[in-house]
């Protein structure tokens, strides 16, 4: 991964890993991810960054049609006792998605198709949450994540990946991160 030609990855990056936050200069700035061990560019997109702003930007689709999603973070603090959560749709070949708080009679999020996230939103800190990503349409879960500590003050990212027509290292599931 490069900014401005500039290597910012210090070890390979693959699928599934994730980079902490990086301080860049504010104002436009290209962004390049290669293929390991090459400097050939398999996406190049220049994004502008704006002064004392956090930023994500994912790596997303099939290695064929190669894309960024780049998300402006909310890093508001939380009310006393919670935390902040968003949900993003990284999976190129699955439906639209909901993400649910198990035993919660509402979806915390609906309907979001590939590429699509929902804002931050508020939800109760907790030694022990199962979220369950849920196909829109069905309501049967796609995927569990169990048993996920939340911490109060924190500011998290639930995500689906991969591709559901696949059973190697890049098949569907879900995965969450703290924002730092």
């Amino acid at each position: 991964v490069y900014i401005n030609n500039t290597k910012i990855s210090v070890n390979d990056f693959s699928f599934g890993m994730k980079m902490d936050y990086l301080n860049a200069y504010s104002g436009k700035r290209k962004f390049d991810v290669t293929k390991t061990g090459t400097t050939t560019s398999l996406k190049s997109q220049e994004f502008t960054l704006e002064p004392q702003e956090g930023y994500s930007l994912f790596v997303i689709d099939k290695l064929e049609n190669i894309n960024f999603l780049f998300l402006k973070d909310d890093f508001t603090q939380p009310a006393t006792g919670k935390a902040r959560i968003r949900f993003v749709n990284l999976s190129p070949d699955a439906e639209a998605l909901n993400l649910a708080i198990a035993g919660s009679p509402t979806d915390l999020f609906t309907n979001k198709a590939f590429k699509e996230y929902s804002t931050f939103e508020s939800i109760d800190a907790a030694e022990k949450v199962t979220f369950n990503i849920k196909n829109k349409t069905t309501g049967a879960n796609e995927v569990v994540l169990a048993d996920v500590k939340i911490e109060a003050g924190k500011v998290y990212t639930v995500y689906a990946k991969g591709l559901k027509a696949t059973v190697d290292a890049t098949k569907f599931g879900a995965a969450i991160f703290t924002h730092k």
